[in-house]
């Protein structure tokens, strides 16, 4: 609903290029992604995958992307997608400068250069930026329409970092992004032709802090031709599910009670039941947890999660806070 909405703003804008070879006028987009897209990297990674197929099938599209954990599978995967993909080796960033830096977001300058070099010399109808992180590198003139899909909107993200993590210095880092995260929002927002959220709260909130924004609602959804119901399980002990990044701190903070408040009740009546934390980057509290005797799996990182789902009695997400929590109880409930 959101795409074809865009779309049809963006044919009325006459955002249309003219490519002689091909005799044609055509739609292309330019794609930023702050990591490669991917099915295994995580609920960010697998929404902007999917984005990247939907609109590879309608438009031609451009992808440019840090190249960080998961770039070979995505250009594997996606390949067929887009006309163009370019992962770009990232330059970390000082700690004197990190500190110094007055907005909340870093600015690879290899990543600059590269996606300025496409602005300038070939011709896009849009361009389409995932996650406010990306938007310092964009030119501040940039004269075609810009589609910004913040994933979660607002403060949650920081204000979790900041109740979640331990010690003066990483508290003292994590109230500072608070304070530049909300400059950022209250000041610094630019110019944008739409703005996409994941619920109607995330638009209706948007709608109240930006008035006058285009705001559509893309929600998390899965892609139910790779996502099949399994055979029924007869025989073997009852599984239960958990997946996610098991180093993102709200999938860490719903294992560890999962585990260690539900799970031990559960093996009171059903002893021999099975717990399995599928995903990558496990916190070390979590690989701690399994063992001889415990009953848990911590499985690391899988190529693909399907047959996790199948082996699976029960699904579960017991989280407390995090923005995909939907996306993983919709890929539970097709498998």
């Amino acid at each position: 609903m959101g795409h074809k909405t865009l779309a049809q703003d963006l044919r009325q804008q006459g955002a249309f290029c003219w490519f002689p070879q091909e005799g044609h006028l055509i739609m292309r987009l330019l794609f930023l992604a702050p990591s490669p897209p991917s099915p295994q990297m995580g609920g960010g990674a697998l929404r902007m995958f999917h984005m990247v197929r939907f609109l590879g099938k309608r438009f031609d599209l451009d992808l440019v992307a840090p190249s960080l954990e998961g770039a070979e599978a995505a250009e594997r995967l996606l390949r067929g997608s887009c006309r163009e993909l370019e992962f770009v080796p990232a330059s970390s960033e000082g700690m004197a400068r990190r500190f110094l830096r007055l907005g909340p977001y870093e600015k690879d300058p290899t990543l600059t250069d590269a996606i300025h070099l496409r602005l300038t010399s070939q011709c896009y109808s849009a361009v389409q930026v995932e996650k406010p992180a990306m938007l310092p590198y964009l030119p501040k003139d940039i004269r075609i329409p810009v589609i910004l899909d913040t994933w979660a909107y607002g403060l949650a993200g920081p204000l979790r970092a900041l109740r979640h993590e331990a010690g003066i210095l990483a508290r003292a880092r994590n109230l500072l992004q608070v304070i530049r995260f909300s400059i950022f929002d209250a000041c610094c927002w630019p110019d944008t032709s739409c703005i996409l959220v994941v619920s109607e709260e995330d638009r209706i909130r948007c709608q109240q802090d930006h008035p006058g924004r285009r705001v559509l609602v893309v929600p998390n959804g899965v892609d139910c031709s790779a996502v099949r119901p399994g055979t029924s399980r007869t025989e073997g002990p009852s599984v239960i599910l958990f997946t996610g990044d098991m180093g993102f701190a709200p999938n860490v903070d719903a294992a560890l009670f999962l585990a260690r408040r539900i799970f031990p009740e559960i093996r009171r009546v059903h002893p021999a039941a099975e717990l399995c934390l599928a995903g990558r980057n496990p916190d070390p509290r979590l690989t701690r947890l399994a063992g001889a005797g415990s009953g848990i799996t911590v499985t690391g990182a899988v190529e693909d999660m399907v047959p996790y789902l199948h082996a699976a009695t029960v699904y579960v997400a017991p989280h407390f806070t995090g923005p995909n929590c939907w996306k993983q109880w919709q890929r539970g409930s097709l498998s």
